[in-house]
């Protein structure tokens, strides 16, 4: 798989008792901020994709790539802009070319993917902090790869996205928005039992459980 990290999505939980445009937001940016993530910010892509900054005549499925390929805007959460290289994007048409999709991740693995250089990390490959990155229990064993998908909805289940405790008490979810190489990979459908658990209804309506997985 090729990808290239675009962005960084929170959503915090619970949310704001009064929302204001923006709010969430800044308090979003000043979480990766307390993380000392600053200098991989890109600020002119920080954006919310929450009701109070939204129009409410938004699209809520986009086609992205070539060939073409559908993900799912991500509403409900705040984005902070990560940096990428002008030479990579442009060498490799990424911004025209490449498929839009999110990758659920934890608050320790996020400083190691970012200094990584933009490319997600796999089991087996070792944090900033010295640990190795395991099978996280409800993955799939034995199979060392990075599970993507083009629905936040589904990236930012609990097995995927782990909810990291704030000092306020409330809770944060971190899931990158990547840029990835048509033809690197292969669609699939969900691994977490959703079925066993939830019957036949969808994880999004705007895809099919057999797809939602990259």
């Amino acid at each position: 798989m090729e990808s290239q990290i675009a962005g960084l999505f929170l959503n915090t939980s619970p949310p704001d008792s009064t929302p204001q445009p923006c709010r969430d937001l800044q308090e979003c940016i000043q979480v990766v901020e307390a993380m000392n993530l600053k200098a991989f910010f890109d600020e002119r892509y920080h954006k919310c994709f929450k009701p109070c900054c939204l129009d409410p005549s938004h699209k809520v499925v986009h086609i992205r790539g070539n060939p073409p390929s559908k993900y799912v805007l991500p509403t409900g959460w705040c984005r902070v802009g990560i940096k990428v290289s002008d030479g990579i994007a442009n060498a490799n048409n990424i911004w025209k070319g490449w498929h839009v999709s999110f990758h659920g991740t934890t608050h320790a693995a996020i400083p190691s993917i970012l200094a990584h250089g933009g490319s997600l990390l796999f089991p087996g490959d070792k944090l900033l902090d010295g640990t190795v990155l395991g099978i996280r229990e409800g993955h799939i064993a034995n199979v060392k790869g990075a599970f993507t998908s083009p629905t936040v909805r589904y990236s930012s289940l609990p097995v995927y996205a782990q909810r990291h405790t704030l000092p306020d008490g409330r809770t944060v979810q971190f899931v990158l928005q990547l840029r990835q190489a048509p033809g690197t990979y292969r669609i699939q459908g969900e691994t977490v039992n959703w079925k066993r658990r939830n019957g036949d209804t969808p994880i999004d309506p705007h895809f099919s459980n057999n797809e939602v997985l990259n």
